[in-house]
């Protein structure tokens, strides 16, 4: 096991490493380079990894428990199991990922862009998935809060319609609003 722990690592790449358990808890890994690497199980508990680029890395069982993960990129990650326990997710990029089982209990996702994201089985209080929107997600966060994709429903369905999905639950004047300027029947 590779032992990084509270290392200063800011802005080195990693980027399609075999790095399987290896333990950077407290590290500094900012805008550091995960591209492709192999992440399994590893430790980034309380780690800071602002601005760190994770696109199609393997990141089954990892924790990045009270991590900070602000405008990281986890493009096209595989991260089942993974732990964001507490971390700082805000302005971060989650497209294409699976993130089936994954712990996001107390993580801030404030102003996270998410898209093509499966949840399926993960631990994310107040986010539901409303289904595809032409392979994006819509995600509700909170009462005052609605992340909506740039594009429809692929079924083009009518505001009604989608009051019915969130069963009252989300702010239906910015939905209508997002609606009318794709010229969709609300």
């Amino acid at each position: 096991m590779k032992n990084f722990r509270g290392q200063k690592l800011k802005g080195r790449r990693f980027s399609g490493r075999h790095l399987a358990y290896a333990d950077f808890e407290g590290a500094n890994l900012e805008y550091a380079d995960f591209v492709n690497a192999n992440l399994a199980h590893v430790n980034f508990r309380d780690a800071n990894l602002t601005g760190a680029k994770f696109n199609h890395a393997y990141l089954k069982d990892i924790c990045f428990s009270g991590a900070i993960l602000r405008h990281a990129d986890f493009s096209g990650v595989v991260a089942t199991g993974a732990s964001f326990k507490g971390a700082d997710l805000s302005y971060a990029l989650l497209a294409t990922n699976e993130l089936d089982g994954a712990n996001f209990l107390n993580a801030n996702l404030k102003d996270a862009h998410i898209e093509k994201t499966n949840f399926s089985g993960a631990n994310v209080p107040g986010l539901i998935q409303a289904g595809p929107v032409f392979g994006h997600y819509i995600a509700y966060l909170s009462e005052e809060d609605i992340v909506v994709s740039e594009y429809l429903l692929e079924e083009k369905c009518s505001l009604e319609r989608f009051k019915e999905i969130f069963s009252g639950k989300a702010k239906f004047e910015a939905v209508a609003n997002l609606f009318s300027s794709f010229n969709v029947p609300v």
